[in-house]
């Protein structure tokens, strides 16, 4: 819980900028550096439920809710 609230306060304040500086790029044509924040952004939705809605790393008594990656997000 603590590196993930290490993210969350440290990439937080600037989640706005980041995503107006994504915006200025067209979807199907980001430059690496771009689809790499992007998948920060991506990170960070994932941190922020367990910091501001859970207040721990994994959920309880959720029906055994995981949420499994099966291939790379894309914007």
């Amino acid at each position: 819980m603590d590196e993930l609230t290490r993210f969350y306060d440290a990439f937080f304040p600037r989640l706005e900028q980041a995503i107006e500086y994504c915006n200025t790029f067209a979807l199907d044509d980001l430059p690496a550096e771009v689809a790499n924040l992007v998948r920060l952004i991506y990170s960070l939705v994932i941190v922020a439920m367990a910091i501001e809605i859970f207040q721990q790393p994994r959920t309880v008594d959720a029906a055994d809710a995981i949420l499994d990656r099966v291939r790379e997000p894309t914007p």
